[in-house]
């Protein structure tokens, strides 16, 4: 085995070696202030990046396909150039993307944007003198430290437990805070590592690697939408925006419908509930000063009669002010985390709270789960439970459930994601893009535009982590002004309520997540991008840049009519990589019935089949919650583990 695993790693060394020209020469295309010595610093993360991509088959075409263009058939074929992948002409890659990106085979679309996507990730997941020396030139205000996050020790024990709670988000960790105040003994199961605020420095490359999901790459087949989750202990609510909406009560009256159970969504126990966590987590709309990097926006949308609010945060003593990074973790430890509320209390409570322990599958016999196996140090163990708190969240609960041997036909089917996508902006003023609350207002006046399905507009914090990677295509400007320009762009979000869904599967590689956007839930979103673009434009702004791929672009300079902009953002075709988009939110992928006809688990969060194993976090969702869903989230928990212990 040893050997076979050496003959991997020389073939592994031995194919980036051969890859690595086109990534320096492509890098060097998009980044021309970067020195030789500088790109193959960033090269360094060539590997690390490709080789944590947790969809395996998907990096195997890719990596096929690098293979492929740094030969001089791939080259002459793809490039239409006699040269070497390190000596390509400009105007040949010019040529090549902008030849893809627009073409109407799905797999050359796919192709190029992926390529951009490792070069994004590459510029902005590495911490070494390129990134420092693009940050300066940017005029990126904002100290990059090396090693900069601290984490407490794993405390595992190995002995039995009484309640078993797998996830420490917004679902566990409320849920171990509530079940914990009874008499029963709690145990917290987190996969990845508890980080120590106080003791740490932000860094935005840092933060994807250490507290997201499969390192911040995770990535939905069939669209490419990049799917990010908190993988630390806190889970979301660690490296949340703040952003604390309740569930409308539109919503919650379709919950009730979709789940064909009456009175649970809409009952006052859980309005009791939405109370006790906004109360717990201290939302409020007075900890928020309207950032610089949003004031257009405002001013835009409300010259279009589109009505603005003041974005509710979760936070204590900090109005956002002088921050900005919420999403690499609190080193001023204002947020309101789970870590900071439900977990201390569980912590108070006697509670254990297990790091670095991975949760792979239940024991189950005669519709009952006497253990769960775990993996610690990559040792497989057993251990006995009574009770079983499923709260991994969407992408991840539904394939705990899979490999335990339990089917249900909703089981990882019906994920909603609240598929994002952005607009951004140049003014002849300073926005500073990256200070600031992280989303200091928003619009809602759409959020039943169409069949109580539509959108919200949000405002956006434009790190280089999101700033380039999701506008890597703006090939028609000059890339010294567009990066010397960062300080004056402002940018914003649609978040969309989608009525289609995807699914959540696993193979003997790993997890596996897909989703495609439909074209009612495109119409939505493109009507939302039109919008803010008509916004930025009314408070003057010199450029404006929609995440399509490629990159659409105004200019006030240029001889493109505004109209002419708008009507081109509506064509935007539905199908896969014509726009980039993201997602902070999955939920729905183990949603509530009330038998196995409508959904995995029953009103009390019961697994349907199953004696004792609940569910208890965004998974549960009968439909999107059409806002940010963490407090939803922390609610149904609280809700559900109030009738567990009851």
């Amino acid at each position: 085995m040893a050997k076979l695993k050496g003959v991997e790693l020389l073939i592994m060394s031995l194919y980036y070696k051969k890859t690595t020209p086109l990534i320096k020469r492509l890098l060097f295309f998009s980044f021309p202030i970067l020195s030789d010595n500088e790109l193959d610093k960033l090269l360094d993360n060539y590997p690390i990046i490709l080789e944590n991509v947790p969809d395996k088959n998907e990096i195997v075409q890719l990596k096929i396909l690098l293979f492929f263009l740094n030969t001089r058939v791939g080259c002459s074929l793809f490039f239409k150039s006699l040269n070497s992948a390190k000596q390509l002409p400009d105007e040949k890659i010019l040529s090549f993307f902008e030849k893809n990106l627009q073409s109407q085979i799905m797999l050359k679309r796919k192709a190029a944007f992926n390529i951009l996507s490792i070069l994004g990730v590459l510029i902005t997941r590495s911490n070494n003198i390129a990134t420092k020396k693009l940050w300066k030139s940017m005029k990126y205000d904002y100290d990059i430290n090396q090693s900069s996050y601290k984490y407490s020790p794993n405390k595992y024990s190995g002995k039995e437990v009484d309640v078993a709670v797998i996830g420490s988000g917004a679902g566990g960790g409320v849920a171990a805070g509530i079940i914990s105040s009874s008499q029963r003994k709690v145990s917290i199961f987190e996969k990845s590592k508890e980080l120590i605020e106080s003791e740490s420095s932000v860094a935005e490359g840092e933060a994807y690697s250490e507290l997201y999901e499969s390192n911040g790459l995770a990535q939905a087949r069939g669209s490419g939408a990049l799917l990010l989750a908190g993988s630390t202990l806190g889970g979301g609510t660690t490296i949340n925006w703040t952003t604390s909406f309740e569930t409308p009560q539109k919503i919650r009256d379709q919950w009730d419908k979709i789940a064909k159970i009456n009175n649970i969504f809409t009952s006052d126990e859980f309005s009791c509930s939405i109370q006790e966590v906004l109360s717990r987590i201290n939302v409020n709309s007075e900890s928020n000063v309207i950032p610089l990097k949003e004031r257009k926006l405002k001013e835009g949308l409300e010259s279009m009669n589109i009505s603005t609010k003041s974005m509710p945060r979760n936070v204590i003593g900090c109005d956002g002010n002088d921050c900005g990074f919420c999403g690499f973790g609190c080193i001023n430890e204002s947020k309101q985390s789970t870590k900071k509320t439900w977990i201390e209390d569980a912590k108070n409570n006697g509670s254990d709270i297990y790091t670095d322990v991975l949760v792979d599958s239940l024991n189950i016999t005669k519709g009952r789960a006497s253990s769960i196996n775990i993996y610690r140090n990559s040792q497989k163990e057993t251990i006995e439970v009574n009770d079983v708190i499923l709260s991994a969240g969407a992408l991840n609960t539904p394939n705990i459930l899979r490999k335990s041997g339990y089917r249900n036909k909703h089981l990882g089917n019906n994920l909603k994601l609240h598929p994002v996508s952005g607009v951004i902006a140049e003014f002849n003023e300073a926005q500073k893009p990256w200070l600031g609350s992280m989303q200091g207002i928003y619009s809602d006046d759409f959020l039943y535009r169409k069949d109580d399905y539509g959108y919200i507009i949000e405002g956006l914090p434009l790190h280089p982590g999101l700033f380039i990677p999701f506008f890597s295509s703006l090939f028609s400007l000059d890339k010294y002004e567009f990066l010397n320009s960062y300080p004056n762009w402002s940018g914003a979000i649609v978040l969309t309520s989608d009525s289609g869904g995807g699914k959540v599967r696993y193979n003997n590689k790993g997890p596996v997540w897909h989703y495609k956007l439909n074209q009612f839930d495109n119409e939505n979103l493109l009507h939302g991008l039109g919008n803010i673009c008509r916004a930025y434009e009314a408070a003057g702004a010199k450029k404006i840049v929609v995440s399509s791929s490629p990159n659409l672009l105004w200019d006030r300079n240029s001889n493109i009519s505004f109209d002419k902009f708008t009507e081109d953002i509506e064509s935007i075709s539905y199908k896969p990589y014509n726009l980039a988009i993201g997602s902070a939110h999955q939920m729905g992928s183990a949603r509530i019935g009330s038998d196995k006809e409508t959904g995995v688990c029953d009103e009390n969060g019961k697994v349907h089949g199953l004696e004792n194993v609940y569910i208890m976090d965004g998974s549960t969702f009968p439909r999107c919650s059409g806002v940010n869903p963490m407090v939803s989230i922390e609610s149904i928990s609280h809700y559900l583990s109030t009738k567990f212990i009851n």
